[in-house]
């Protein structure tokens, strides 16, 4: 929360732009770097606003972090 109203009026001043194709693309990769299955890259993708169809999910799947194997029980 802003203190001083006038740093509020210049946030509110300021232009958003939308991100490019490239800065999506690259928005989209490091989320798949951080999803566990392609229900979650779609979850996350979707969270975030990036594109998030049947294509862009199967071009990002051989990007998703493979599991941990679980070490045996001793």
């Amino acid at each position: 929360m802003f203190t001083d109203m006038k740093e509020a009026l210049e946030a509110e001043a300021l232009e958003l732009t939308p991100i490019g194709s490239g800065q999506s693309a690259a928005a989209s990769l490091v989320v798949a770097h951080q999803a566990r299955d392609k229900g979650d890259l779609a979850d996350l993708l979707g969270a975030l606003g990036l594109p998030c169809g049947e294509d862009d999910l199967v071009r990002l799947l051989p990007h998703l972090t493979a599991p941990t194997p679980r070490r045996p029980e001793t």
